[in-house]
């Protein structure tokens, strides 16, 4: 029989069945995980008006955001013309067909990645029908709001007069609902037809007006480049902006000889032919690759080495500390080593945790995947039981899984027995601030707040060799070890710049 999946405000039931799994020796004191399914396949997904759009056959772009708010998008068995949702907490707010205001005879069809901001609001790039042209039938929009239509001229000074949209893609909504995107434009100052630019959109939902700025273009050559921008990695995982809106980081194209980049605050920080930090080890691909920052400005990225190709893939935090490499062992799976990490992103929570997907070469391969938090195993493929159901596969690719901000929740689509998919939110608890040790009163009370009390404190406790100065095994994860070392101090220092 299949399941109606529908809101609860709207009078009926949301299934959302818990299987609390615990979790060791985890960064910033988070408390045991549970991992809540939020879909499955066969769930009949209606509108909030009760009419049914169908039963859910796939999911595609999955989000969270730090209050556990979910987006996911939904194909069902439907109509074809109007098949496919995006529900937010269960209630569906957009669908394949929705008519656009102010546009007689306009729908908008498909939906780019969907990335939901902490008020739960999202911008994305919408597919339009019935606008009889080819250049104008994509267009960004807030929710439900037509913002900007393609072939729009641009008013920004950052470009040539006259610039058009040309085409857009990855859009990502910060927590003040203003959004930035990796567009196609025409600047008639940049020789070929079709340019890229980074663009973001100071936007207000209350008049659905925008001011643009342009941070940065084809042509453009930022610091430590020889040569200017020929392009920009377009994937989802391949921008990344806090959700604070302080931070920025991008892939980069380069002419010139000096090898594609990734580039952080109008910072390089790696480039093609430089030294990794894996001894003898250079960059080889940066172009493309997946990449997260948090709002510390502490950053996560999945690179590939020259050299051997068995062990040149690597998960590297802030550009110094291994979180994971091809060829390595695999935590809590003794006897293995990792073959790879998926075609999906790596995530870096405000706490600092790392979030990614590795695959491994145990011979059964009904048990060879699992996502990561630093260096512990969260779900295993073949193991973990969500509901009475084995995850027998993880959906290890590109919007197969998405980290809140804060590194609380991820989202993840799965897969059960008979190719049944699904959908599960893994919930670590709330977190403490490291840095947090103290509120003034030399008793080690932390009072959600980060002083120079805090670093008085803890550098006493470190300097008595005090257990509870133990933070950090040397991996920069925040992982304790039952000593006290100058690793501890590093990572207590550098959570305390951060400010958590």
């Amino acid at each position: 029989m299949k399941r109606t999946l529908q809101n609860v405000e709207n009078g009926l039931m949301v299934r959302a069945c818990a299987a609390g799994v615990a979790l060791a020796s985890l960064a910033g004191g988070v408390q045991a995980q549970t991992i809540t399914e939020l879909y499955h396949e066969g769930d009949v997904i209606s509108m909030p008006d009760s009419s049914v759009v169908g039963a859910a056959t796939a999911f595609n772009g999955v989000s969270v955001n730090d209050g556990g708010s979910h987006m996911v998008e939904i194909d069902t068995d439907g109509a074809t013309t109007s098949d496919v949702v995006v529900a937010r907490n269960f209630v569906v707010i957009a669908r394949e067909g929705d008519p656009v205001a102010a546009r007689a005879g306009v729908t908008a069809t498909s939906f780019d990645s969907v990335h939901l901001n902490t008020s739960g609001n999202v911008a994305w790039n919408r597919t339009l029908a019935g606008t009889g042209s080819t250049s104008t039938d994509s267009a960004l929009m807030f929710g439900q709001t037509l913002v900007l239509q393609e072939s729009f001229v641009s008013l920004s000074p950052g470009f040539g007069n006259p610039t058009p949209y040309i085409g857009f893609f990855e859009v990502l909504t910060d927590d003040s609902n203003d959004f930035l995107v990796m567009a196609s434009v025409d600047d008639p100052n940049i020789a070929s037809t079709v340019d890229r630019a980074v663009v973001l959109f100071d936007y207000d939902p209350n008049q659905n007006t925008f001011v643009e700025n342009v941070l940065i273009k084809e042509g453009d050559t930022p610091a430590g480049l020889a040569g200017p921008i020929t392009d920009f990695g377009t994937t989802f995982e391949s921008m990344s902006r806090s959700s604070s809106g302080n931070h920025l980081m991008l892939t980069l194209e380069v002419s010139g000889g000096t090898g594609d980049a990734v580039w952080l605050d109008g910072s390089l920080v790696a480039r093609e032919g430089d030294q990794s930090p894996i001894s003898g080890r250079n960059y080889r691909i940066l172009n493309d690759v997946p990449i997260d920052v948090n709002n510390n400005g502490e950053y996560v990225i999945r690179a590939m080495l020259d050299g051997d190709t068995a062990s040149d893939t690597v998960i590297l935090k802030n550009g110094t500390t291994v979180i994971a490499q091809e060829g390595g062992s695999v935590p809590g799976v003794p006897g293995f080593s990792f073959t790879g990490f998926g075609s999906g992103g790596v995530f870096i929570g405000d706490d600092g945790n790392v979030i990614w997907f590795g695959d491994w070469d145990d011979p059964d391969t009904t048990r060879d995947r699992g996502i990561f938090r630093n260096d512990e195993l969260v779900l295993q493929e073949g193991v973990t039981d969500v509901n009475g159901n084995t995850v027998v596969e993880i959906l290890g690719v590109s919007d197969g899984y998405d980290a809140s901000p804060s590194g609380r929740y991820v989202i993840v689509k799965v897969r059960y027995a008979a190719s049944a998919d699904g959908v599960v939110l893994i919930d670590f608890g709330a977190t403490t601030c490291v840095a947090d040790v103290d509120d003034g009163s030399g008793t080690g009370t932390p009072d959600g707040g980060v002083t120079i009390d805090d670093l008085l404190y803890y550098l006493a406790i470190f300097n008595a060799g005090s257990v509870d100065a133990d933070v950090d095994n040397g991996t920069g994860t925040g992982t304790t070890d039952g000593g006290v070392t100058i690793d501890d101090l590093l990572y207590y220092l550098a959570r305390f710049n951060a400010g958590c």
